[in-house]
């Protein structure tokens, strides 16, 4: 099963040590295969928590920048979320979306 997320300000947070967030929290209490996050963050941010996603869990992890005109233009999320998620859905693989505060609705066409 692959796990499908957007990238929030509380899981580049969880580096820090003080909380999970909700990408590992979810890792945490259940077994993935595969992680695809979506962000659009500075790559260099990504990155770093990329690495210390890895280093807690067996999962791989795979990370897409997605270029917004604003980090608050929904609609280009929606289209950047379906667009990923359309992909993933046609290998066959089970996915599961963590849907999580401040992350938009989304659904596969």
């Amino acid at each position: 099963m692959r796990l499908v997320s957007w990238v929030g300000a509380n899981d580049l947070k969880a580096t820090d040590g003080v909380q999970l967030g909700p990408v590992a929290s979810t890792l945490k209490s259940q077994s993935f295969e595969s992680v695809t996050l979506l962000y659009s963050y500075p790559a260099n941010q990504v990155a770093s928590y990329v690495k210390w996603l890895e280093s807690q869990t067996a999962a791989t992890v795979n990370a897409f920048h997605v270029e917004l005109t604003s980090p608050v233009n929904f609609g280009e999320i929606y289209e950047a979320a379906v667009d990923h998620l359309s992909r993933l859905h046609s290998t066959q693989q089970d996915l599961s979306i963590l849907l999580s505060p401040g992350t938009p609705a989304m659904s596969l066409p």
